[in-house]
């Protein structure tokens, strides 16, 4: 580490870490082609990055970059996104320089990464993480025949509870709704942190991606909230429920809107991907758990589509109330610079 200085990323530092990904990474991967995006998704303030980097000190090259994105302004709460070495690097360990730098750096509490490769989940245990696996819930609309995009060796029935006539499924459509409707005790329910700030930048002010909320209120208390988003292949699409804050359990009482809603967007199925969901929470408003024992497939890739099944690795360090959603990290993004 002698010949490398680790630091946090300056704005000046923008082109050459885009440069970086267009070489190590993938050339025509949207981070290394479109500056508005990148700051959208990286940039902390007018002076930061929210990367750290090795930089050579004889070559002024960057030799490493680990992205990360925070949920709350606390700092406390991390996903980890992009993390690469330069190939042709000899030193040993500079990827985990940068991380150590950067968990010191904010005195990071709860350090977590969203689809991690098959290839290292090794080294995530060797460090001590726990590596899981995340679970895929589909529910299709009972009203298509032909499903161009999820293939069912057999349709499972469909069972949700009625709605209650003390609940509703409230749409919000802008931040200040979101703002007056919401106690901001929802967030603390769960690990990691999420605040209002986060969910202002990350859903209401993405630059390509539309989302859409539903807060679910009982006797006139909001008492969860997730996050949809459609996404269409060709002719076909299907819904994805992409984030839930607060008790997942509610969604038990809105399943049947759900499948009305499906049903009227004319969509194949919904879908969630997640890590740590209550007991059955899903099941009960009406999803169904993929499974290995069956030839289903739900694909998880849109961009570009592929139709096959993919497992969904990912990395915490804490277990602990712990909930992992399509949407954290950097995993619900545009890839491709269109």
């Amino acid at each position: 580490m002698q010949n490398h200085r680790v630091r946090l990323a300056r704005r000046e530092d923008q082109n050459a870490i885009m440069q970086f990904i267009s070489k190590e990474w993938k050339k025509n991967h949207i981070l290394a082609l479109d500056k508005e995006f990148f700051l959208y998704q990286y940039s902390t303030n007018e002076n930061h990055l929210n990367f750290i980097i090795a930089k050579n000190i004889e070559t002024q090259e960057i030799d490493c970059v680990l992205g990360f994105i925070p949920s709350s302004n606390d700092m406390q709460s991390i996903w980890l996104a992009l993390w690469k070495s330069r190939s042709n690097v000899p030193v040993p360990n500079l990827g985990i320089s940068c991380l150590k730098y950067l968990i010191e750096y904010f005195n990071v509490q709860c350090l977590s990464c969203n689809g991690i490769n098959e290839k290292v989940k090794m080294i995530y245990e060797f460090l001590g993480y726990h590596v899981e696996e995340m679970k895929h819930y589909y529910l299709p609309n009972p009203q298509i025949s032909e499903y161009k995009l999820a293939y069912f060796d057999e349709v499972p029935p469909i069972s949700a509870a009625k709605l209650s006539k003390n609940t509703s499924l409230v749409g919000i459509t802008d931040i200040n709704q979101f703002k007056t409707l919401i106690d901001s005790n929802i967030f603390h329910q769960t690990k990691p942190n999420k605040d209002i700030s986060y969910f202002q930048w990350r859903y209401f002010e993405h630059p390509i991606f539309q989302y859409e909320l539903f807060a679910i209120e009982s006797f006139k208390k909001i008492s969860c909230i997730f996050v949809l988003r459609e996404v269409t292949h060709e002719e076909s699409k299907v819904l994805r429920i992409v984030d839930i804050i607060g008790d997942e359990s509610e969604m038990e009482k809105v399943g049947l809107k759900i499948i009305d809603m499906l049903i009227s967007r004319g969509g194949e199925y919904v879908d969630c991907l997640a890590f740590g969901l209550k007991l059955n929470s899903m099941e009960k408003a009406g999803f169904t758990l993929k499974s290995s024992q069956t030839k289903t497939v739900i694909p998880e890739y849109f961009s570009p589509f592929e139709r096959k099944n993919i497992t969904t690795y990912i990395f915490t360090n804490t277990l602990d109330n712990f909930r992992m959603f399509k949407a954290d990290g950097d995993q619900d993004r545009p890839n491709i610079n269109n």
